[in-house]
């Protein structure tokens, strides 16, 4: 798989492609290429899909073939997969560590028509933590880790291993106000996933400079500082500026030594997500 990048009016368009050829590798990798550039192009142009579809999966067509960076595993037996997904950002996928994504009600704007287009699904903060509440209300032996996101929440449970496929799994995340396709993902991929690394387009962001940054501008010579004002801020577009989640607190049952499955899951999704950090999330 290839993914390459083309500049439009709303910023960065990443896409990618898969390919084959009967010459060689190299050949299926030059026409992947191609053709994720020409999906790229399109895109920028505003000849695809509106913002709020770059980040959808074929949900219930087909199985996600994506190429897997690392194993992870516990007590010797593998509890889940890195992948790296359509736009290239890494996915935690675990095969009995529940995840939970809920997005809070968003609005964007088609780069084509300039018009808001509102976001599919998602509900308010309050809504999210009430279920939330309510499901631990309900179930006094479940506790979730909750971080934030830059689109809303998302839940680690800590304290039970719970089967994608049951029933049971899919009741828990609709009670929680998680996507009805992302529910759906996990039925199908038989796993929950949980992304690590920021969304490429939304690695732009103002921020104002530091102590250190705004001594070292005023300094400069008296001749550049009359062309060529004190700036009060810096503009952020590298990945490895932002964050993809932030710790809250943990909510519900006391845990006071986690499976080893799930306490592997939270160091890795954790340090890889820099939760600590005060980056701005992506």
């Amino acid at each position: 798989m290839e993914t390459r990048r083309a500049d439009g009016a709303s910023g960065h368009v990443f896409r990618s492609a898969r390919a084959s050829s009967s010459i060689s590798q190299s050949d299926a990798q030059q026409k992947a290429a191609a053709l994720a550039q020409a999906e790229a192009n399109k895109a920028a142009s505003g000849g695809a899909h509106a913002p709020h579809e770059r980040e959808r999966y074929p949900y219930g067509v087909r199985d996600l073939t994506e190429p897997v960076l690392k194993q992870l595993y516990a007590d010797g037996s593998p509890i889940a997969r890195i992948t790296r997904n359509a736009y290239g950002a890494s996915v935690l996928n675990a095969n009995r560590v529940m995840f939970v994504d809920v997005d809070f009600e968003q609005q964007g704007r088609d780069p084509r028509t300039g018009q808001i287009v509102p976001s599919v699904g998602g509900t308010t903060q309050a809504g999210a933590l009430s279920a939330l509440a309510d499901l631990l209300a309900a179930r006094p032996d479940l506790a979730f880790r909750v971080y934030s996101t830059a689109a809303g929440l998302r839940y680690l449970c800590t304290s039970t291993l719970f089967d994608p496929e049951l029933p049971e799994s899919e009741a828990i995340l609709t009670q929680l106000k998680s996507d009805a396709r992302y529910v759906l993902l996990c039925r199908k991929q038989k796993c929950y996933r949980a992304r690590l690394s920021p969304k490429p387009w939304r690695c732009f962001k103002k921020v104002p400079l530091s102590p250190g940054e705004q001594q070292a501008s005023e300094s400069r010579g008296f001749f550049s500082r009359l062309f060529f004002p004190v700036p009060r801020t810096k503009t952020l577009r590298n990945p490895s500026d932002f964050a993809t989640c932030r710790y809250i607190e943990t909510v519900g049952a006391e845990i006071k030594t986690m499976r080893p499955e799930i306490a592997e899951i939270v160091r890795v999704h954790d340090a890889m997500c820099e939760i600590e950090t005060t980056k701005p999330l992506a």
